[in-house]
C-alpha cells in the first residue's frame, strides 16, 4: 500500500512538468472515485445511488476539464520562471496571499474550532503555494535528467523549502480541521477551495488561460463544477451510511436495554400459596410458579 502511494504521488508530481497546474489540480476528484471504487469491489461497502451519481459526475468532469484545459504558451524554465514571479501582478497576488494566510493563522483557537472556512483557507493557500513551487520543482527535475541542468540555479532549491514547508502546514491544519469536524465536511469543501486556489495560481503565475476560445473557458468551468459535484455526492453518500449504521446500533442498545439484557421469566417465579380444595384444614397445597400460571 505505501509503495502504491509513493508511486502514486511520484506521477502526481512528474505531471506538474509536463500538464498545466490547472489540469492537475482539479484531476484529484479522481483519487475519490478512486477510493469509492475500490471501498466497494475490494472492501465489499455498500454503494448506493448516491456513490453511482457521484462518480458518474466526476468522471464527465474530468472528461471536460482534460479536452478543454487552458495550456501554457512557453516551456517552462527557472529563468522564464523567475521573470513570472518577478511580474507585478504576481506580486500583488503573492503579497495578498501571504497577509491573509497571517491574519487567518493569529485568528484564535476557539474561532477556528467554530468555523470550518478557516482551516480550510489555511490549507488551501498553502496548497495552492504547494501547486506552483512544485511545477517549478518538477520542471527543473525533468529537464535535468534530459541534460539541461536547472539546479545551477537558485530557484529550484528555494522551491524545495517552500514545498516541504507547506506540505507540513497543510497535513497539521487538515488534521486539526478533522478533529472539530467530520471527514464527510472537510474532504469536500478543501477539494473546492483548493482547486479554485490552485487555478487561480496557475492563471496568475504560469498565464494558463484561455485568451481567444470563450467556449473552451465555459466547458472547463463546468467540467470543474461537475468534479465537485461529484466528489460532494460521494463523501455525503459514506456520511449518511455511517449514520444509518450508527441508527442501528443505537436501536439494537435500546432494545437490549428495554429487554434487560439476559434476562430469564423464571427469575420472576414466586411461590404463590392457595387453599387445596380437598382439605378440609385449609393448608396450603403445593406453591404455584409464575411459570405454571402462564
Amino acid at each position: 500500500g505505501i509503495v502504491m502511494m509513493a508511486c502514486g504521488e511520484s506521477g502526481n508530481f512528474l505531471a506538474y512538468a509536463y500538464a498545466p497546474a490547472t489540469l492537475v489540480a482539479p484531476l484529484g476528484a479522481v483519487t475519490v472515485v478512486s477510493n469509492s471504487l475500490i471501498a466497494h469491489f475490494v472492501l465489499k461497502e455498500p454503494w448506493s445511488a448516491r456513490n453511482i451519481a457521484g462518480c458518474a459526475s466526476a468522471v464527465i468532469g474530468a472528461v471536460l476539464i482534460v479536452r478543454f484545459a487552458p495550456a501554457s504558451d512557453e516551456q517552462l524554465t527557472m529563468e522564464l520562471l523567475f521573470n513570472y514571479v518577478s511580474e507585478p501582478g504576481f506580486i500583488v497576488y503573492f503579497v495578498t496571499l501571504m497577509i491573509s494566510l497571517i491574519v487567518l493563522l493569529l485568528l484564535p483557537d476557539r474561532l477556528k474550532q467554530r468555523h470550518l472556512m478557516i482551516y480550510i483557507m489555511i490549507c488551501s493557500i498553502t496548497g495552492s503555494v504547494t501547486v506552483m513551487s512544485t511545477k517549478g520543482v518538477a520542471t527543473a527535475f525533468v529537464l535535468t535528467l534530459a541534460g539541461n541542468n536547472q539546479f545551477t540555479h537558485f530557484i529550484p532549491w528555494v522551491l524545495v523549502v517552500i514545498v516541504g514547508s507547506t506540505i507540513v502546514m497543510q497535513v497539521k491544519y487538515l488534521n486539526l480541521a478533522m478533529k472539530s469536524f467530520g471527514t464527510s465536511e472537510v474532504v469536500p469543501v478543501f477539494y473546492v477551495m483548493f482547486t479554485l486556489c490552485s487555478i487561480l495560481s496557475g492563471i496568475v503565475l504560469f498565464k494558463e488561460f484561455h485568451e481567444d476560445v470563450p467556449g473552451y473557458t465555459a466547458f472547463f468551468i463546468t467540467g470543474c463544477v461537475l468534479t465537485f459535484l461529484g466528489v460532494h455526492l460521494i463523501t455525503s453518500a459514506s456520511k449518511m451510511r455511517a449514520q444509518d449504521n450508527n441508527d442501528v446500533t443505537l436501536a439494537g442498545g435500546e432494545t437490549s436495554m428495554l429487554l434487560g439484557g439476559d434476562t430469564d421469566f423464571d427469575d420472576f417465579a414466586t411461590p404463590v400459596s392457595v387453599p387445596n380444595a380437598g382439605d378440609s384444614s385449609g393448608s396450603p397445597s403445593k406453591g404455584l410458579t409464575g411459570s405454571d400460571v402462564l
